[in-house]
């Protein structure tokens, strides 16, 4: 997530608003079967990230991407979202100040 920082605790979001929609997204698949949860009909984890990211997208302003893994360590595989466009205009201003 990304935002403009409390000025006194420092962080972006407060974790009481964060925390109940994550809640309710995740009573949406929790023990339950992905390939019967609408819109998870193919469940791999790019569809499932992206499954995540329009749930909380639409909750969460300032959601900046959404990753997913699963295995053990060592042997961790994960897919992130982030929506085309979120870097490209900080990259673009970035390198204008540096060229400047």
């Amino acid at each position: 997530m990304r935002g403009e920082p409390d000025p006194r605790f420092g962080w972006s979001h407060n974790q009481y608003d964060v925390e109940p929609v994550v809640e309710m997204v995740r009573r949406e698949i929790d023990q339950r079967y992905l390939n019967d949860v609408p819109g998870l009909a193919v469940p791999t984890l790019e569809n499932v990230t992206l499954w995540l990211w329009n749930r909380f997208a639409q909750k969460i302003a300032g959601l900046h991407r959404v990753t997913v893994q699963r295995g053990q360590p060592g042997q961790v595989e994960g897919c992130t979202y982030e929506p085309p466009g979120v870097l490209e205009a900080p990259l673009r201003a970035a390198v204008r100040e540096a060229v400047a």
